[in-house]
């Protein structure tokens, strides 16, 4: 189908698209991680605004203790 700007996209699909990501990679960089999931929404570069709206995804996850990052490294928070 048509390809969404990145504002029409939910802060909640985004955050529910990093968290597949770093479950799937087991850690992840953060440059590494908003690179792969532009690529994967068919945008060919992480822009400003998309920056912005994986920051608030990100930190959605780790508010809510889904993911934590350990030295610049992102990984699914252990049970």
């Amino acid at each position: 189908g048509d390809r969404r700007e990145i504002k029409y996209i939910a802060e909640e699909e985004l955050s529910a698209g990093l968290y597949a990501l770093i479950r799937q990679n087991v850690t992840a960089s953060k440059d590494g991680l908003y690179k792969t999931l532009t690529n994967l929404l068919g945008f060919s570069r992480t822009g400003e605004a998309a920056a912005t709206r994986y920051d608030a995804a990100l930190n959605r996850l780790l508010e809510h203790h889904l993911v934590v990052q350990e030295d610049q490294m992102l990984m699914v928070r252990e049970e």
